[in-house]
């Protein structure tokens, strides 16, 4: 069961000289969508990318 307030957060910075990498997926209609983005201590965007896969796939492998 989902909470009922949800929880807020924001992007905290890596430290100096590091790099943060967010990465997300989902699956739906046996589809798979995933992005990624990376970030360095300043939040400049270094790079990201994402697709898409018409595979079929099981949800708890995103």
């Amino acid at each position: 069961m989902l909470p009922l307030t949800p929880a807020i957060k924001k992007w905290e910075k890596p430290p100096c000289g590091d790099v943060k990498i967010n990465f997300d997926a989902i699956v739906f209609n046996n589809k798979i969508g995933f992005g990624v983005i990376i970030c360095d201590s300043d939040g400049f965007v270094l790079g990201g990318g994402g697709g898409f896969k018409d595979e079929e796939m099981m949800k708890k492998w995103a």
